[in-house]
């Protein structure tokens, strides 16, 4: 689990639930940043309609069913390409729904969320990667994109599926907007 999603659940579950929703989302590699964040914000949202062990019951199910068979960098991510992101969009929906909540917050957890360590985000044009943020958010960045000659940047909004906004700096403070997001992703420190 990364130390975000402690940070968050820790407020509202004891010791021994959180010992348990960790194991969860550790096991067998973890998840894709973008599907913890989900499945985190899923726990927080429903922790007061449901008990810990019937949200995870639901959540082993759905590893059984979906998710135990993803590849990680896709795993439990509701922005992942294709049949893949459809089919988790679905899992989230139908326990949000199972309990009449309204999923919004889920869907959006990683806009609520810019990673502070190195992350690596994949889009319909190509791939950035960002180093650790400084206490401002600033962070290098770099990419695999034709004509790409960025130094520091400012992640202001991402979420999968929809465009990715980030303020650079080059000389003067820009704005850019990238193609629809379709993977975040943990990175190696550059």
């Amino acid at each position: 689990m990364r130390p975000y999603s402690k940070r968050k659940l820790s407020v509202l579950f004891r010791p021994d639930q959180m010992a348990q929703i960790e194991a969860f989302l550790d096991r067998a590699g973890g998840f894709s940043l973008a599907g913890e964040m989900a499945i985190v914000q899923m726990f927080a949202d429903m922790q007061e309609y449901a008990p810990c062990e019937q949200i995870l019951q639901a959540c082993e199910y759905e590893w059984a069913n979906n998710w135990g068979s993803q590849d990680l960098s896709e795993r439990g991510s509701p922005g992942a390409e294709g049949a893949i992101g459809v089919r988790n969009t679905v899992s989230i929906e139908i326990f949000y729904f199972s309990l009449g909540l309204n999923l919004s917050s889920a869907l959006a957890a990683v806009e609520q969320e810019i990673p502070v360590e190195c992350f690596s985000v994949t889009t319909r044009s190509g791939i950035y990667h960002f180093g650790k943020a400084d206490l401002e958010g600033w962070r290098t960045v770099t990419g695999e994109l034709e004509g790409f000659k960025w130094g520091r940047g400012k992640v202001c909004y991402i979420a999968p599926g929809k465009p990715m906004k980030i303020e650079y700096l080059n000389e003067k403070l820009y704005m850019w907007d990238t193609t629809p997001v379709f993977s975040v992703q943990e990175a190696n420190p550059q």
